[in-house]
């Protein structure tokens, strides 16, 4: 639950001014549902006899349509975030900011951050199966519905209602740049802390305005659509806004991740029944009849927003470096380890459709988008630059200076030298 949640705390991370912010709301989230699970009664089991097993779907034409909108649903907002996030990042983890000009450096993971993801998230997921074993799904799932409703409409609103009003409004660059700064204090038990902050732009509130329907019909009806929308949303933000820092600490968060998911998935029931028993956009759905049968829930193929986003930022971390290391001119390593990811996602789904047996996607993946990334250096001779490449570090700033500088320079002379021909010719 850990790795699915990553990308969606991101995006409301981002507005506020610490990551209090989402830790006070998580203490809340818990301190109502202890409430909530201890006024319910406890009700009687409906029947304790084990159900028959069921027969594993059939491979048909619906069941191929699913497969491969699960990959396309998987891959485009890798492909968006990684894009996006040269500009929320940059190349060396250093942006400008387009109004006052000041230098940004990205606040990178470390190598202490991934060594202890795993053990969070294995703490978190644990608890997450005790909860729905011992309280109320129901109860639970209510209270998260809210939670992902709120996040839900800043990730889609950022994601995909913010790009195109910016395409569609004449005025959309005065609306981004006027500001509006909200503060309240979730730790409402302590009048003495300091409050979080909010700054969002009109362009943002706008955008907000404008997805609370579709946050609506998602409370309301739990659509596969919606849901879908505002798992892509978490994706891509997750994506565009978290850097790994270093090709090293990528490759630790990944294979640590590897030995974590097959752990939970392969040793114990905990990681299919709380996927099972969880009810919010942490994952991507379609159905396996489409045409004959659309609206049945109990046929729907998902993937976890977790196989998307951890490989995704570390394929964004490569698209950085393509960048850092070209100027804009090549982009080899996040081009090949992208087909590597399709390859092994593509694995996972043969892998499970012939076993009828649910799959770490990680098993697949992170070996897939290791070996293509470390492959693709060595073959280049350019191991050691993608080891030494480091976002958010003073020297790596300093580099991406250069390197900027460098590219536009090049990009100069190539310009004037195409003049030159131009004059000859003429």
């Amino acid at each position: 639950i850990n790795t699915e949640y990553m990308g969606t705390a991101l995006a409301l991370m981002k507005h506020c001014s610490t990551s209090r912010t989402i830790s006070s709301a998580l203490v809340v989230a818990l301190t109502l549902l202890v409430a909530v699970a201890k006024a319910e009664d406890a009700a009687p089991a409906a029947d304790a006899s084990p159900a028959p097993p069921t027969p594993p779907p059939p491979f048909d034409g619906e069941t191929f349509i699913a497969y491969v909108a699960l990959v396309v649903l998987a891959m485009t907002p890798i492909y968006v975030g990684a894009k996006r996030s040269l500009a929320a990042i940059g190349a060396g983890g250093v942006t400008k900011d387009e109004h006052t000009g000041e230098i940004q450096n990205v606040e990178a993971m470390t190598r202490r951050d991934a060594y202890m993801f795993p053990v969070m998230g294995s703490a978190v997921l644990f608890s997450m199966y005790l909860a729905f074993k011992f309280l109320s799904k129901d109860a639970i799932n209510f209270l998260f519905m809210f939670y992902f409703a709120l996040i839900g409409l800043f990730s889609v609103a950022d994601a995909f209602v913010v790009p195109m009003l910016e395409a569609l409004l004449p005025r959309a660059s005065a609306l981004s740049r006027a500001k509006h700064t909200f503060r309240f204090n979730f730790q409402f038990w302590d009048s003495s802390a300091a409050p979080s902050t909010l700054t969002l732009s009109s362009l943002q509130l706008l955008a907000c305005v404008a997805t609370a329907p579709l946050i609506g019909w998602y409370m309301a009806t739990k659509h596969w659509i919606a849901s879908n929308v505002l798992g892509l949303a978490f994706s891509i933000e997750g994506v565009r806004y978290m850097s790994l820092g270093t090709y090293s600490t990528g490759a630790l968060l990944l294979s640590l991740l590897f030995f974590y998911d097959v752990f939970w998935v392969f040793g114990t029931e905990v990681m299919v029944s709380v996927a099972k028993s969880f009810d919010a956009p942490i994952k991507v759905l379609f159905p396996r009849a489409l045409l004959s049968d659309p609206n049945n829930v109990k046929k729907l193929a998902m993937l976890g927003l977790g196989d998307i986003v951890l490989p995704g930022v570390f394929l964004a971390l490569l698209l950085r470096f393509d960048h850092f290391r070209s100027g804009g001119a090549s982009a080899v390593y996040f081009n090949v380890t992208f087909f590597a990811y399709a390859v092994g996602l593509v694995t996972t789904i043969v892998v499970m459709t012939v076993f009828h047996a649910a799959q770490p996607a990680l098993l697949y993946l992170v070996p897939a988008v290791l070996l293509a990334s470390a492959g693709t250096a060595i073959a280049r001779g350019e191991l050691s630059k993608l080891l030494e490449y480091d976002e958010g570090a003073p020297a790596a700033a300093a580099a991406a200076e250069t390197s900027a500088a460098t590219a536009k320079e090049s990009t100069a002379a190539g310009g004037a030298r195409e003049a030159v021909v131009a004059d000859k010719k003429e």
